[in-house]
């Protein structure tokens, strides 16, 4: 007997094939489970009855085909960032029918936008059949393979776009950096940015986000949505500058480096507001090196912290005109100009940055004279040249510093007089041999005094300076005369060699020393003097007689010479512009000389006859000189 195996399917007998043949090969599109009847002839059913149900057995389908196998799940197209994504996985055989069992050779890859490739887990099981399943934690655009033996299933590969996850709000942040920065009396946006745990932006809004300054000013407010998964912050101005924290929160979490410092730096350079410290100059010295600082501000003058500006500064003196001064950047916010001045007097700082005035006009300063210099002080005057007595000179100082700057306040200066040489008269009172003369300030600022000389003479003449008690010798001694002053005929002297007594035909010398009104001696010999003898007897016999007059180089003085030739009294006159000297009008007495025959006369009524032997009485001699 032969048995057969008749296969039915829904009442259907679909085939009969051996019974030792356990599974038969259907081309039929789709795999099931089938009941088999045993022990019918061949052909032939079972009699008496319906057909025996006995466990069915399983008639698997036929190979794998590829451009059968398909897809499905949303992980083909879409997926979030750090979220396990999975796609099913159907395999089919030529017939569609599906295979359920782990026969297909299934493989799956992610390729991103730099061709890097990250393969996928495809798995197997009895409940799930096949699954693929992946990760991905970057948000963006990528390709999903999905092959059965390396070969792409129909519809593959797809396009992936993995967006970000949640919103992570320790994650999210405010661009720039941590330390945030605004100026003074200006407002300032700050763009925050939400991302997921793995960093991806996001893209979407309708988040809410709070943010509070706190310090010695203190503002909140709300973040603006901006619907693109940034949110705008807008922070008011503070116009105080300083530092502030700064924190931003979503519910009661802070968003990353929250909170954080906000710096209210300076806002923009105001020039106007900038100012010029000029404290270093005001008690400046010539020589001293002195430090200008400009610091630069804004327009609530609050300094500002950083340099770069390129400023000109111009010194302007009126008797030397003006130079440029460097400028030295220090690079916070402050600018340095080192001056050091070798003049004395009123400075101006004209301090410009853009041709515009630092503070809005220039500075007005004083450099100090240095120390009273007694080589560089001016010591001047007529004094100190040629001068006559009697006369009003003087000895003027101009004090100088070691640059010849007039030194101002109160000195100690004196001009000394050492008489070198007299030209005076013995007779004339005791003559100090050295003077001093203590110099007083003067309307000009100078320091002068006023001298009235009375001998005359070579005179070594000396300033000394001092800015304390103990004056020091100048730099230089002037010899200096006094002359006398014009001859005074009053002080002149005459003086006879003959003790007032000269004999008729003989010279009769005078000495006239010339003096001035002090008593000096004169020394040129151009003074007019006029000297004559009279005599004494009556005014129709007057006799003059005018005598020469010399100048004697060697004594200073003139000689003067009468030769009278009749005896007699007379008077000696001596004048100078009609006025008489002293000793003029003295008396002269001259006696007669020898006789001579030739002078000598005779006279008498003898000389022209007599009786002799009668006495001649009346006959006398008178002898001539």
């Amino acid at each position: 007997m032969n048995w057969v195996c008749i296969l039915q399917h829904n009442g259907n007998i679909q085939s009969k094939c051996p019974r030792h043949v356990l599974v038969c090969h259907l081309r039929k599109q789709r795999v099931s489970r089938w009941s088999n009847a045993v022990g019918a002839k061949q052909g032939e059913l079972l009699p008496l009855g319906t057909i025996a149900r006995l466990p069915g057995v399983k008639v698997g389908a036929s190979t794998v085909q590829t451009e059968e196998c398909s897809a499905s799940g949303r992980g083909l197209t879409l997926a979030y960032a750090g979220v396990q994504t999975q796609v099913s996985l159907t395999a089919r055989d030529a017939f569609r029918n599906v295979v359920d069992t782990d026969f297909a050779s299934f493989s799956s890859e992610i390729t991103d936008f730099q061709g890097i490739v990250t393969a996928v887990v495809v798995s197997w099981s009895a409940f799930t059949s096949y699954v693929a399943r992946y990760t991905v934690t970057k948000a963006g655009l990528y390709k999903l393979s999905i092959m059965n033996n390396r070969i792409n299933i129909p519809q593959g590969p797809w396009k992936l776009e993995v967006l970000a996850g949640d919103v992570l709000t320790r994650a999210c942040y405010i661009e720039g950096n941590v330390i945030k920065t605004m100026g003074v009396g200006q407002s300032k946006e700050f763009r925050l940015h939400t991302v997921d745990a793995y960093a991806n932006a996001i893209t979407t809004g309708g988040k809410v986000f709070q943010w509070a300054v706190s310090g010695v000013v203190s503002l909140r407010g709300m973040a603006v949505d901006n619907f693109d998964g940034t949110y705008t912050i807008l922070v008011g101005s503070l116009d105080i500058v300083g530092l502030y924290k700064f924190e931003v929160k979503r519910g009661v979490e802070h968003i990353l480096n929250s909170p954080c410092t906000l710096n209210n730096v300076p806002g923009s350079i105001s020039i106007f507001s900038s100012s010029v410290d000029m404290s270093q100059v005001l008690s400046a010295r010539v020589g001293e090196l002195r430090t200008v600082v400009i610091q630069v501000k804004d327009g609530a003058q609050n300094p500002i912290q950083f340099g770069g500006e390129l400023f000109r500064a111009e010194l302007m003196n009126s008797e030397r005109g003006s130079i440029l001064v460097p400028v030295k950047d220090r690079g916070d916010g402050s600018y340095a100009i080192d001056i050091q001045s070798h003049v004395s007097g009123g400075i101006q700082l004209h301090v410009t940055l853009s041709n515009v005035a630092v503070g809005g006009s220039s500075y007005a300063f004083f450099i100090l004279p240095g120390a009273l210099s007694t080589l560089k002080s001016v010591v001047l005057g007529t004094a100190l040249s040629t001068s006559r007595v009697g006369t009003m000179t003087h000895v003027t100082v101009e004090p100088r510093d070691s640059y010849g700057n007039p030194v101002i306040g109160h000195i100690q200066a004196d001009a000394r007089f050492q008489l070198l040489q007299n030209i005076a008269n013995i007779s004339q009172a005791p003559v100090l041999p050295s003077h001093q003369h203590r110099l007083a300030l003067d309307q000009t600022g100078g320091w002068s005094v006023s001298l009235f000389i009375t001998v005359s003479g070579l005179y070594r003449a000396s300033v000394w300076l001092s800015e304390g008690i103990s004056p020091q010798a100048s730099s230089q001694d002037y010899i200096t005369t006094v002359l006398p002053s014009d001859t005074h005929a009053a002080s002149c002297e005459l003086k006879s060699n003959h003790a007032a007594i000269c004999t008729a035909s003989e010279a009769c010398d005078f000495v006239l020393q010339p003096r001035d009104r002090f008593g000096n001696k004169g020394n040129e010999p151009a003074e007019i003097f006029e000297a004559m003898i009279a005599t004494q007897e009556r005014k129709e016999h007057l006799l003059l007689y005018a005598g020469s007059i010399k100048y004697d180089p060697v004594d200073a003085n003139y000689a003067i010479r009468f030769v009278p030739t009749r005896s007699g009294g007379y008077r000696v006159m001596v004048t100078r512009y009609k006025a008489h000297v002293s000793g003029s009008l003295s008396r002269l007495r001259v006696v007669p000389g020898a006789p001579v025959a030739k002078s000598s006369s005779a006279q008498g009524f003898g000389l022209l006859g007599a009786v002799i032997a009668q006495e001649v009485s009346s006959l006398r001699a008178k002898p001539s000189p």
